[in-house]
């Protein structure tokens, strides 16, 4: 989504922008940092077309986890990795179930995680009636429809091919699809509109 907002204002892809003398093109994430919501932020864009792409969380944790811990290796990437598992007693290679059980030691433990698995309520508050629309992730297409309305341009949101496998809901116990519901009980609530938690995550 990064991609399609640089391109948006910058009027082309960042791998042919080039910034202008004496500057240096920043990382795709430093344009447009993912930060806690503040309380005024709302208010501030009150005249901007608010919007949002949002996950089921047990979902997103499976991919956080393929992703981010087996194809990229982000727990064993700090020379601290080894001391803070130990401390922790925890594995830098967990399989599913230890990551789902564990989730609070992994994002104490690892910056990286801890970002990309954090709640989705921190980044959008607790009512998704303050955004003029909210598009899961599974209605992307809708989304660039929706854009290229509004920009009069072409859109097309590029898949995320990310390294590494994917794992589903089948591949998770019901003892860890119950961990992490716990865990994001705030984002369910959230989008309760959109989303149920897993059947199986009841006792």
């Amino acid at each position: 989504m990064k991609l399609v907002l640089f391109e948006l204002q910058y009027g082309k892809p960042i791998s042919d922008y080039t910034p202008p003398p004496g500057q240096k093109l920043k990382p795709l994430h430093d344009h447009y940092p993912s930060r806690k919501l503040q309380r005024n932020d709302f208010e501030r864009c009150e005249n901007y077309w608010k919007f949002a792409v949002v996950r089921d969380p047990v979902d997103r944790i499976l991919s956080a986890y393929g992703h981010r811990v087996v194809g990229l290796g982000d727990l064993e990437k700090r020379s601290s990795a080894k001391r803070k598992a130990r401390f922790l007693r925890i594995s830098l290679r967990p399989d599913l179930e230890e990551f789902c059980l564990r989730l609070n030691r992994y994002r104490f433990m690892s910056r990286l995680i801890r970002h990309h698995v954090r709640p989705q309520s921190d980044f959008l508050g607790h009512d998704l009636s303050k955004l003029d629309a909210s598009y899961p992730i599974e209605s992307m297409a809708k989304l660039a429809d929706d854009l290229a309305e509004r920009t009069g341009r072409p859109i097309e949101i590029p898949k995320n091919s990310g390294v590494g496998p994917r794992f589903t809901r089948s591949d998770m116990s019901p003892k860890a699809t119950r961990a992490i519901v716990r865990n994001f009980a705030a984002d369910y609530n959230l989008l309760r509109g959109v989303y149920l938690p897993p059947s199986n995550s009841k006792h």
